[in-house]
């Protein structure tokens, strides 16, 4: 019994030792759960541990949150795996799932879209855990959201592609260079301008290719590498022609992640841009015209060469505003200040003459004419140019002194430029001619003022004489804008300034009532010596009478020695009808032979007179028009 006692004590201390030692082993495998329970939820991907007939055994945390927010449903242990996906999750997952169980590792990438309508990217994979039978015993599912890595993927991709296109599609030439100076890559733009072919600047040396002769000016290669500055400079080089290009380079430095470093090369060719600057550069100097530009930021002026010649400054002289303001003329200042606050207050552009006292000491007449600068209806700053117009101020100045000359003299003045075109007449002028400046303005006077009479051959030696620039002093007939004869003496001076002629100006001195008074004289004279003439004749016409009568049939003019043979002197007879005075029946007889006279015949008759008989002959006198106003009669015994 004794022995059956122990043997029981025996036992329970063995049960008691087995049981301690389950216990343990329990705790172990509960804190091994617990590990591999809190390494899955510290994974990144969403697992999920099914068994045999896919159901859940057990999940980590990323698995329930991502199926509750890419599914809209909960997970759960013994939750079969179907009924925690949606019908389009099923039709993609259900083929991967059977070829797990099939004993097959699969791995593969889905979209899947959520509740909200937003699409996910998963990389699923399906791993079988098989028993000592090589049997599926279970399937180890997880789930990777790569949905940001594939959208950064794809960014990536366009990115590349956008800069790969931009790299090709640039107007300038670009091109990366190695440590060794070798091309690596260039672009469509650089072969062009260099004018190779893509395929022929690959592992070429880039010194070489940009030309033999001016690589010495351009450097090396390694120097650009040692200081890793970014270095812009004007440079010429050599194309696959021959034709040397003006062009501005860029290098700068580049770091791959490898730490290996590569030369950027910008090119871009400035030959016509050199060519444009050059000729700007020869356009000022010949207009003499300085430009500037001025930052209201960086308070910085720049101005081109021609400003040094305008202000008389050497090349080291700094510009600034101040320096602006330092040499305009003392009195002028208030003109410059008043444009320079228009231009900054109204933000428009202004334009007027001043004075500027240079750095030698002279007095210089400059126009500036400035804009404003603007961005986004911000002003940032003004640009504009210097033009020196000192010879052409002083021109000005002393045409207006002549001009108030002018306007006081009662001659007419006419100042035209050089093409001989009128820019100005005084009031003299528009009272003489009748043509106002509005008139005659841009016109050649003698378009308007000669006409019909006006004398070739003095027109031919005028033309001459201003052909060859050369005064003219000549009497012409002109005309006013009523078309009256108007006589002028015109004394024509050319006006120079620096041997080239800028002006005409004339001087036209009014001759007409000379003229008419001359020819009124001249024709008095000759109607006088005529008179005479006329007296000499009637007063001895032998043994008859000569007489001129007017329409009415009287004498105006009569002579001849029968008028003493019959008493009368020529007083008596004037006035008076054919023989009126003597014998009114001899004067009704020759009245019908009259009549046709003054119808334009001619007329011969005779007719007793005192017991004398007379021959008369008369014709008609036309004088003014067709008519005949007057008659000439002879009469003889």
């Amino acid at each position: 019994m004794k022995s059956s006692n122990k043997e029981i004590n025996s036992i329970y201390r063995n049960l008691s030792v087995a049981n301690k030692s389950l216990q343990n082993q329990v705790n172990t495998l509960k804190q091994s759960v617990a590990n591999i329970q809190a390494l899955l939820n510290n994974t990144l991907q969403a697992f999920i541990l099914l068994d045999k007939n896919a159901r859940v055994v057990t999940y980590n945390e990323l698995a329930a949150k991502t199926i509750k927010n890419i599914f809209g449903t909960k997970i759960s242990v013994r939750t079969k795996f179907q009924d925690i996906l949606t019908n389009n999750a099923i039709q993609k997952l259900s083929p991967d799932l059977k070829n797990s169980f099939l004993g097959k590792t699969v791995r593969a990438e889905h979209d899947l879209t959520d509740p909200k309508g937003q699409e996910h990217s998963f990389i699923f994979s399906f791993t079988p855990v098989l028993d000592k039978g090589r049997k599926v015993e279970s399937i180890s599912f997880s789930m990777l959201d790569v949905t940001e890595q594939k959208k950064t993927k794809a960014e990536l991709a366009r990115s590349e592609k956008l800069i790969d296109s931009v790299f090709h599609t640039a107007d300038i030439g670009l091109a990366v260079v190695n440590e060794t100076g070798k091309f690596v890559k260039v672009n469509d733009g650089f072969s062009k301008l260099l004018g190779y072919k893509k395929e022929e600047l690959s592992g070429k040396t880039y010194l070489k290719i940009i030309g033999k002769g001016h690589r010495k000016k351009n450097g090396k290669t390694q120097d650009y590498f040692s200081t890793g500055d970014i270095v812009n400079k004007a440079h010429r080089v050599v194309n696959k022609s021959g034709n040397i290009l003006d062009v501005f380079i860029t290098n700068s430095v580049f770091y791959n992640p490898n730490g290996n470093k590569y030369l950027v090369v910008t090119m871009r060719d400035i030959t016509e841009e050199r060519k444009f600057k050059d000729l700007m550069a020869s356009a000022e100097k010949a207009m003499r015209i300085g430009s500037f530009e001025y930052n209201l930021f960086t308070r910085k002026l720049d101005w081109t060469d021609e400003m040094y010649v305008l202000y008389e400054v050497s090349k080291d002289f700094t510009p600034s505003f101040k320096s602006l303001i330092k040499f305009v003329y003392k009195e002028d200042r208030p003109k410059t200040d008043a444009a320079y606050s228009k231009l900054i207050q109204e933000m428009r552009e202004v334009s007027f003459d001043f004075r500027l006292i240079t750095n030698e000491g002279k007095e210089k007449w400059v126009n500036a004419h400035i804009i404003p600068i603007l961005i986004k209806k911000q002003l940032v700053g003004f640009r504009g140019t210097l033009q020196d117009i000192n010879d052409r101020k002083k021109a000005e100045i002393e045409i207006e002194r002549l001009s108030w000359v002018a306007r006081h003299t009662n001659n007419c003045v006419i100042i035209t430029d050089k093409r001989g075109k009128v820019e100005w007449v005084n009031e003299s002028f528009e009272r003489i001619t009748g043509y106002t400046l509005k008139d005659i303005i841009g016109r050649i006077p003698g378009e308007k003022l000669q006409g019909v009479d006006t004398d070739i051959e003095t027109l031919k030696r005028v033309a001459s004489q201003l052909k060859n620039q050369q005064p003219v002093n000549e009497v012409l007939l002109n005309y006013t804008k009523d078309r009256k004869p108007l006589w002028v003496n015109m004394d024509i001076a050319p006006i120079f300034i620096n041997d080239e002629l800028q002006y005409w100006i004339g001087i036209l001195t009014d001759l007409t009532e000379l003229v008419k008074a001359k020819e009124i004289q001249k024709n008095q004279e000759s109607l006088e010596q005529r008179q005479r003439i006329l007296n000499a004749i009637a007063g001895n016409f032998p043994e008859g009478i000569i007489g001129v009568l007017n329409k009415s049939m009287k004498y105006v003019f009569v002579g001849g020695s029968e008028l003493k043979r019959l008493g009368h002197d020529v007083g008596d007879w004037i006035s008076h009808e054919l023989f009126d005075k003597i014998s009114p029946q001899a004067n009704a007889y020759a009245l019908p032979f009259m009549k046709k006279v003054f119808k334009g015949e001619t007329a011969q008759f005779d007719v007793d007179v005192l017991n004398n008989t007379y021959s008369v002959s008369a014709v008609p006198i036309q004088l003014e028009d067709k008519h005949s106003t007057r008659a000439l009669v002879v009469i003889q015994n």
